[in-house]
């Protein structure tokens, strides 16, 4: 399955990378504006609006079927629908982009180059200037990461961004769909050392920061659709807390940690 479906997702990128590459012109529905440099209303498809500077209209039109094509792709999968739109917000520069962002402290990352605020939000730094952190195809599937979660957030009905789900859960969904990691070799060396997580482990930021929390939680999202199946994942992706609910009574953290380390040795050991 995950040979398989890594083939589809990177063709569908692929696919959008080259046609979005060739469109220097905004939609039709790109309205007049004289406010060159404001990031405000430029253009709108059926399930999102987006704002950006006139100079950033060039990349509505990628970024547009890239998102309108993940979001039928995703919905389909997991079974829920979208029925009103998200803001897409493109920044020009890093600058702009951390001087718009919401962080808890005024320490932002160097390297935070998206956001999703909540079920209605996205922000990003512009793709034609995203270097060096990014380059434009890798801010690409930035922006695909970034609607993951809001789609999470509309899953769960939580779109006030007041309910988070576990971190290895959130970040999972988001990593695995837009088909960004694992580093395979640095997963075979902790198997190897007989050093793996706990999947609750990564809950804490920490934890998650320090012990490769984006390769490792892609890898528990695809252990958990191995195991379970995309139903069941859809409902524990509504209920993140309530394991046992969505998965099956039988299951517990233990079982899930014990089925987890059983698949990474299969999947990625030597």
């Amino acid at each position: 399955m995950s040979t398989n479906r890594n083939l589809l997702v990177a063709a569908f990128l692929a696919a959008i990378l080259i046609c979005g590459c060739s469109s220097d012109k905004p939609t039709e529905s790109t309205p007049e504006v004289n406010n060159d440099n404001l990031v405000i209303l430029r253009s709108s498809s059926p399930h999102f609006n987006y704002y950006c500077t006139l100079r950033d209209v060039a990349v509505i039109d990628t970024i547009r079927v890239l998102l309108e094509t993940n979001l039928q792709r995703v919905s389909a999968l997991y079974n829920f629908s979208v029925n009103d739109t998200i803001d897409v917000k493109i920044y020009p520069d890093f600058e702009t982009f951390h001087d718009n962002v919401e962080w808890p402290t005024d320490d932002i990352p160097s390297t935070l180059v998206g956001q999703c605020v909540n079920g209605y939000e996205l922000k990003i730094v512009s793709p034609l200037n995203s270097e060096p952190i990014n380059s434009y195809s890798e801010m690409l599937i930035v922006v695909v990461h970034e609607s993951t979660h809001a789609f999470h957030f509309r899953i769960m009905g939580a779109v006030s961004g007041s309910l988070y789900p576990p971190a290895w859960l959130f970040e999972g969904f988001a990593v695995f769909e837009a088909n960004q990691y694992p580093n395979r070799d640095l997963i075979r060396q902790r198997i190897a050392d007989g050093d793996l997580p706990l999947i609750e482990q990564y809950e804490n930021p920490d934890f998650f920061n320090a012990n490769y929390g984006y390769h490792f939680c892609y890898t528990i999202h695809e252990y958990l659709l191995s195991a379970f199946g995309y139903d069941k994942v859809s409902v524990l992706l509504k209920y993140p807390n309530q394991i046992a609910y969505s998965l099956g009574a039988d299951v517990t953290m233990a079982t899930l940690n014990a089925g987890w380390h059983e698949f990474l040795a299969a999947n990625y050991g030597e």
